[in-house]
């Protein structure tokens, strides 16, 4: 007996030093999701548009046609079959992103293994997972998560020499997000650098025809409101958030990270790898013209960023710096994550929760509107909505406020609209400063205040509050 017990520990032993890398990264993985699981909660975000729209189509409603919507058809049509698999639960909606950022993790660290080793592959993993950026953009859905890891699992299939494969998934994403493109550029760049023509015609002709396919599906779905929405409005001038105010977020936030991956580079600048450089080259291209930036966006850069940290860590431990590389790896990767991590729970953990979202759920049910659909903020109004069973008036689901600006939409008209469907329940925000009492603000991003003061009475408030401003959930009551 106690032979056989010592047996059993000489294997697992065995096996744990074999495969150390791998318990080790599945470790992170699960720290990970159980920290951002944890953390799952109703929230302000572009993902509750993208729940309800999926709802929307999965009752037979046609996409751009009866649902405005500004993207190509496969994100709506993922989250429709979701929602059928989940009932729709927000919940496991919310899990999404966490899932899908670890799968991202997973093909770092297969790429930064090709170049890097096991240690240093399971370090920019830890690097990547616990970033501020991962760390804050995972509270919630949205098209980058979606995006990416296609994007990553395509460059894997490309270093690995598989061009079809790797231009069908990158091409794939584009289905997502038009902005998917961007990848594509870089990769065809590495090929054309090495003459490998042949290569650069099957690559072009696989994303090309999947493209083509992706984009006939969504022309058979909405006919010219397809082109309108999902092409020609990417155009339009938008009320651009400033940049400058984005990059100093990101620098203020995850510098640690970035601070090495530029000492790394700037240590190999003679010997730079090719298809690193083009890819930050074309990202930086991007987040230079693309009118309508996000913060969220740069996850793609964290992520090239962590496999640059690991590759370029590599090439210093093949010049014979092996200890002190390590070392050092360890100390950032540790100075990294606390950093983040302390920033993200004191400062943005909480910052997006929809603390009262029950009392509201329960107001609106015990109190609903007579013709059954509600209007009100994007970031919310989908979420209730999803959870009472109840319409959205129009499908007007995605009315962000840039698409009134940029003329797109007109407050005029929408509220010509909701005078005469009589749209009686409106839900917004609404905000006091400090000790005040009085209402400043929050609900004209939805509609006037002066349709807002001769047509509705806020039937119930419910505190939200954060920080100096207090906020809260405003229901109105309107009669015409």
């Amino acid at each position: 007996m106690r032979r056989a017990s010592k047996n059993v520990i000489i294997i697992t032993r065995a096996y744990v030093k074999k495969y150390w890398d791998i318990l080790t990264l599945l470790f992170i993985l699960l720290i990970f999701i159980f920290v951002k699981t944890i953390t799952i909660a109703p929230r302000f975000s572009d993902g509750n548009i993208y729940l309800y729209i999926g709802k929307l189509v999965s009752q037979g409603q046609s996409l751009y046609k009866d649902v405005f919507y500004t993207s190509p058809p496969l994100l709506p049509m993922f989250s429709a079959i979701w929602g059928k698999l989940t009932n729709f639960s927000w919940q496991l909606f919310a899990l999404l992103p966490i899932l899908l950022t670890s799968i991202e993790a997973i093909f770092i660290y297969l790429i930064s293994k090709k170049h890097a080793s096991s240690t240093i592959a399971v370090l920019s993993t830890a690097l990547y997972l616990f970033s501020f950026m991962v760390l804050s953009t995972t509270d919630f859905a949205s098209d980058i998560h979606f995006t990416l890891p296609l994007l990553l699992a395509g460059t894997y299939l490309f270093i690995k020499d598989q061009t079809i494969p790797s231009a069908l998934i990158i091409a794939l994403a584009t289905g997502i997000k038009l902005y998917a493109i961007i990848w594509l550029l870089p990769l065809l760049t590495v090929l054309l650098l090495k003459k490998q023509f042949r290569q650069v015609l099957y690559f072009l002709g696989s994303a090309l025809t999947t493209i083509l396919i992706i984009n006939v599906i969504g022309y058979l779905i909405g006919d010219k409101t397809y082109l309108q929405n999902a092409f020609f409005l990417q155009f339009h001038k938008y009320e651009a958030i400033n940049k400058w105010k984005i990059i100093t977020f990101l620098l203020k936030h995850d510098l640690v990270l970035i601070l090495t991956a530029s000492f790394l580079f700037t240590l190999n600048i003679r010997k730079p790898t090719r298809l690193l450089i083009a890819l930050l080259s074309s990202l930086l291209l991007f987040y230079t013209i693309f009118p309508d930036l996000y913060y969220l966006y740069f996850k793609m850069l964290i992520a090239i960023l962590v496999v640059g940290i690991a590759v370029w860590s590599s090439v210093l431990v093949k010049r014979g710096n092996k200890e002190l590389v390590y070392q050092t790896l360890f100390a950032v990767t540790f100075l990294s994550v606390l950093t983040s991590y302390l920033y993200y729970a004191t400062t943005q953990r909480n910052s997006s929760v929809i603390y009262p979202f029950n009392k509201i759920v329960k107001y609106v049910m015990d109190n609903p509107p007579s013709t059954n659909a509600l209007y009100g903020d994007y970031e919310f109004t989908a979420l209730v909505a999803n959870e009472t069973n109840m319409d959205i008036f129009q499908n007007r689901v995605d009315n962000n406020p840039k698409f009134f600006v940029s003329g797109i939409f007109s407050y005029d008209k929408l509220e010509k609209e909701l005078k005469k469907n009589k749209v009686e329940m409106i839900l917004t925000k609404g905000y006091t400063i400090r000790d005040e009492k009085t209402l400043r603000g929050g609900w004209e991003q939805v509609a006037s205040t002066d349709f807002f003061n001769t047509n509705c009475n806020v039937e119930k408030a419910f505190p939200n509050n954060r920080g100096q401003v207090n906020e809260y959930i405003l229901i109105w009551r309107c009669t015409y």
